[in-house]
């Protein structure tokens, strides 16, 4: 894989962590009111289509637990390398005196901040409340990606498909679909 593709796809990864570290030093105690638990089989059975059209194998998810929130990455790779499809999912427990939707309207800001997506197949805070579109490094294109909130408002989802840049126009549709199918929920 190139130095591009690795870079977007741990970009996904740097995002949450540095969430996940943030929600660690804020300074009350939140009244949790359960943080979402991404089930086991949940990379495979949510990648494994997507990678099946592209001739990737899922990779074993990482989780990082923080204090309050949890971070789980999803990812699936070409054998080569040079194709990658990075999900991450961002669950958040509420917090004491702040409105969830506050929450999570900080978080995919960061992600869609993060991602920096052209404004063709979306804009930053558009009334979908997500964020999509290419994926540029030096000006080439190197794939799609997408954030959003999920529709019960605990988990901020981003989507990353990097590809070389021959096949990387095609890979929009694919992240589209896939948040769409993954918009209702986490599971």
């Amino acid at each position: 894989m190139t130095a591009a593709g690795w870079l977007v796809g741990s970009l996904g990864f740097a995002v949450g962590a540095a969430a996940v570290v943030g929600a660690g030093l804020a300074t009350a105690d939140p009244s949790p009111r359960g943080a979402v638990t991404v089930p086991s089989g949940f990379c495979e059975g949510t990648l494994s289509a997507v990678a099946g059209r592209w001739g990737l194998s899922v990779l074993a998810p990482e989780t990082v637990t923080g204090e309050r929130d949890e971070l789980t990455v999803c990812a699936a790779a070409s054998a080569s390398g040079d194709v990658r499809l990075t999900l991450t999912v961002l669950t958040l427990v509420e917090e004491e005196g702040r409105a969830a939707d506050e929450r999570t309207s900080t978080m995919l800001d960061l992600a869609c901040t993060a991602l920096h997506p052209g404004t063709e197949g979306g804009v930053k805070g558009d009334s979908e409340g997500g964020c999509d579109g290419p994926v540029e490094t030096v000006d080439e294109l190197v794939g799609n990606a997408s954030a959003f909130v999920t529709d019960d408002g605990r988990a901020v989802v981003t989507l990353i498909l990097t590809a070389p840049p021959d096949r990387a126009g095609g890979s929009a549709r694919e992240v589209a679909l896939l948040a769409q199918e993954m918009s209702a929920g986490v599971g």
